[in-house]
């Protein structure tokens, strides 16, 4: 695929949203925090794109959110404690981002550290470096 631009900021408004994929595209930027919105999603696959930036705080809202695959990208920072509220969460993969903390070290806060314990297949190897169908131009148009 080669899909550019960015995710919309308005992507929040997409109420029954379940599943959102975009992987190996050419989408660019922030996830946006209105992405907290989306109640019943429960895969979030943005894999090998050139989004960047830490990953938001409202995606601790995402209390159905089963998968999070966000591999080979340029996010950054650490993870927000609010991911806490991932309690359904099955499936987590960062690889291939540039995250870490103040020392460099690792991804993971002390704050999340039973969060990661309990989910079952997980990748974060540092490096550097649906029911529904949604179609967008990611020209940040979101008519209905």
């Amino acid at each position: 695929n080669n899909i550019t631009g960015s995710l919309p900021a308005c992507l929040g408004q997409m109420s029954a949203m379940r599943g959102i994929s975009v992987w190996n595209n050419m989408l660019s930027g922030r996830i946006p925090e209105s992405i907290g919105a989306l109640s019943q999603l429960d895969y979030l696959g943005l894999v090998n794109n050139d989004f960047s930036g830490p990953l938001p705080d409202s995606m601790g809202q995402l209390t159905s959110l089963q998968a999070l695959e966000v591999m080979d990208n340029r996010f950054s920072g650490t993870l927000p404690v609010s991911f806490n509220g991932l309690v359904s969460m099955q499936s987590f993969f960062l690889q291939l981002n540039s995250f870490e903390n103040d020392l460099g070290v690792t991804v993971i806060p002390n704050e999340l550290a039973t969060w990661f314990d309990n989910i079952p297949i997980k990748n974060v190897t540092l490096q550097s470096n649906s029911d529904e169908i949604f179609y967008s131009d990611f020209d940040g148009n979101c008519d209905f």
